[in-house]
């Protein structure tokens, strides 16, 4: 029993940490006007990331309020994603927020607003949670990633998404259906073959 658990560990993508990374990574449901229902993903090899904190010079901005970007070297697609806790009155730390658009967000609520590609929301509501977060001299950014859903205009289809800037930690994906029935499968024929039926005298 001992083997077949030991080859479930091996098998799960347990891995979160590693060498520093920068991607954005988006899934647009059937509907989402945002990303009109397609999928997105991009690394340093299809454009251009860069990373700032959103209102640098205003101190009552500092360390609250982070803008992101990407410019495809083909000026085929241009991303901003921004993410904010100003209005919360507390810096933006590692944890899940609750969000609507960004600059709008009333006082007591976090703000967010994924855009790009021409379209932008009049208003939204989403969530985002910050896995990683590092900020850097004169505005800028040291590290960064976040996972988020964001609904534009109350509409139930969502844009899915992460984002990671020069960020060792890396989300791990659910595993999948197929693989949740392939580790099954996996365990029933290790145990019949590693637990053997024990003699009776």
């Amino acid at each position: 029993m001992k083997k077949v658990i030991f080859i479930l560990i091996l098998l799960m993508p347990l891995q979160a940490f590693g060498s520093p990374v920068t991607y954005l990574e988006m899934h647009s449901e059937l509907g989402d006007y945002i990303g009109q229902g397609l999928d997105y993903y991009f690394t340093e090899d299809d454009g251009l990331f860069s990373a700032k904190q959103s209102y640098y010079g205003n101190s009552t901005y500092e360390n609250n309020s982070i803008s992101l970007s990407f410019d495809s070297f083909d000026n085929s697609n241009l991303w901003f994603l921004d993410f904010s806790t100003h209005e919360l009155g507390i810096d933006l730390v590692v944890g899940t927020y609750d969000a609507v658009r960004f600059p709008f967000e009333p006082i007591g609520s976090a703000g967010m607003n994924i855009s790009g590609n021409g379209r932008g929301s009049n208003t939204l509501t989403g969530t985002f949670t910050v896995l990683d977060i590092e900020f850097g001299d004169n505005g800028t950014i040291s590290s960064f990633a976040s996972t988020f859903e964001q609904h534009s205009e109350g509409s139930c289809p969502a844009l899915f998404g992460t984002i990671c800037y020069n960020s060792e930690i890396s989300p791990v994906p659910e595993p999948s259906t197929i693989m949740l029935l392939f580790l099954g499968f996996i365990a029933i024929f290790s145990s019949r073959i590693f637990m053997k039926p024990k003699r009776i005298p």
